[in-house]
């Protein structure tokens, strides 16, 4: 309950963000408590209302700028706001204390909180201004402070001490702003590895169509989509004609690179968001496209069987042309319910097989 209290429900974007909503939340909270408390210690032991008075602002002020950051959830105003609360603080408390029972240590609060909340560039600005003020205060207290106790080397050493402390408070950000930035990229590299590997999942690796694999996934929820928004889907198989005839004869290289230059141009014809292009296997291709006009897809998708043989990739073993050619099975329907993918499958593998055997090179419906 307590951890749950100090690091709050604060929407966040980024681990660097989220450590300093819990360090915002945390300090806040401590000043707070040690303002109330050393107010009381003023006010009721040692009878310094001033004092005491001031340091209830500075807790009020501390309250207000933990609310600011709760409900506007805005970590950098509520920072700079506390920071200046606490820089404003030690400024007067250090002029009217004057050391008197080491008083001044407590400065050293000020460049750990400002750095720690605000980063290190302007933590560091804040911590500069500080001592800017401060130094010049305790460089003339010198022989005056505690009823002159107060001398050169102890200003030494405040001096150096705090410095020293600003500085390592300064690298510390800088590390772990270093530290943030390398698991930053560590990460996307690993989301763009994970992408990769989905890619692969789901991608014929010769032709680079989505493989039959993808084929079976989304397959019904095209269907579905169809459905549910009244469109015709068309359901096509592709086959190349003769292609044992050209790897035979050509040689398996060559295959393949027929079978690359096909699936190129079949993405190239079928480029909508709504269009599929897969490789089910060997020289087989199978596709999907969405549309409210039947009559246009059916057209769109048949002038595969032109674009192809255009291409004039020689095929001397094709018992139709001297040119590579593919034959092309359709089912184009509006789908109902219990409509599947196994029956726009099993219709559209029927039309192709009608195709192959009424001459092949050619285009057939099923009804």
């Amino acid at each position: 309950m307590l951890i749950k209290f100090f690091t709050s429900d604060i929407a966040f974007n980024d681990n660097a963000s989220y450590r300093r909503v819990i360090l915002v939340n945390t300090i806040l909270v401590l000043t707070i408590i040690v303002f109330l408390f050393f107010a009381y210690i003023n006010y009721m032991l040692l009878s310094n209302n001033l004092l005491a008075v001031f340091e209830i602002l500075s807790a009020f002020i501390s309250f207000l700028a933990l609310i600011y950051l709760r409900k506007k959830k805005i970590i950098k105003y509520a920072a700079i706001v506390a920071t200046i609360n606490l820089f404003t603080f030690f400024i007067i408390f250090i002029y009217f204390n004057q050391n008197e029972h080491f008083g001044i240590i407590w400065s050293i609060f000020l460049p750990i909180f400002a750095i720690l909340v605000n980063g290190r560039h302007t933590g560091s600005y804040f911590s500069l201004a500080f001592y800017m003020i401060v130094i010049p205060m305790a460089f003339s207290g010198i022989g005056v402070w505690q009823d002159g106790y107060w001398n050169y080397v102890d200003f030494i050493r405040f001096t150096i001490a705090s410095l020293v402390l600003t500085f390592i408070m300064y690298m510390n950000e800088f590390s772990l702003e270093k530290s943030d930035d390398k698991l930053f990229e560590i990460r996307v590299l690993e989301n763009e590895y994970i992408e990769e590997l989905k890619k692969v999942a789901i991608t014929d690796s010769l032709t680079g169509l989505y493989n039959r694999r993808h084929f079976t996934a989304v397959v019904p929820r095209l269907l579905m989509q169809a459905q549910r928004q009244d469109e015709f889907i068309s359901f096509f198989m592709i086959d190349i004609d003769y292609f044992k005839e050209y790897n035979d004869f050509y040689g398996h290289n060559k295959g393949d690179d027929v079978l690359q230059k096909v699936a190129f141009f079949l993405k190239k014809h079928l480029k909508r968001y709504n269009d599929y292009v897969f490789r089910i296997g060997g020289e087989e291709f199978a596709g999907i496209v969405c549309s409210r006009k039947a009559k246009e897809t059916n057209e769109w998708i048949a002038q595969l069987c032109e674009i192809i043989e255009e291409l004039k990739i020689p095929h001397d073993k094709s018992a139709i042309s001297e040119y590579l050619t593919v034959s092309i099975g359709i089912k184009t329907a509006q789908v109902k319910n219990g409509d599947n993918m196994e029956m726009f499958y099993r219709e559209s593998d029927k039309a192709l097989y009608e195709a192959k055997e009424s001459g092949r090179n050619r285009v057939k419906f099923a009804s």
